[in-house]
């Protein structure tokens, strides 16, 4: 999970990049990824603490770039992650039938 994190907090870090009105540093992008998704984890209730953890990293980025930046960078954010979930599940989908093409090819039973 460690080389995880620190893969997400780069990432979150290029994003925070793209908005040219402040800076923040690769730490702080790195605690603020992680605090958000602790608490978009443990928040109850509230379906992969969708809104929640927007909000989170909304409220911690508005120290380094304004407010109305920090919300585009927080649902860019999400939605980036959204995609890159819907990729995985794709790429799983498409290995998962050619193998079953490929026994079904070879006269094997299907898995």
């Amino acid at each position: 999970y460690f080389v995880l994190c620190i893969f997400n907090a780069s990432l979150f870090f290029i994003v925070c990049l793209s908005v040219p009105e402040g800076s923040i540093d690769w730490v702080s992008a790195l605690a603020i990824a992680s605090s958000a998704w602790i608490v978009g984890f443990w928040a109850i209730g509230v379906p992969g603490g969708i809104g929640v953890r927007e909000a989170f990293i909304a409220l911690l980025l508005q120290v380094y770039i304004p407010l109305e930046s920090a919300i585009a960078v927080a649902v860019l954010w999400r939605v980036l992650q959204v995609l890159s979930e819907i990729a995985g599940v794709i790429l799983v989908l498409v290995t998962r039938q050619k193998k079953f093409i490929k026994s079904n090819h070879y006269g094997h039973e299907s898995i």
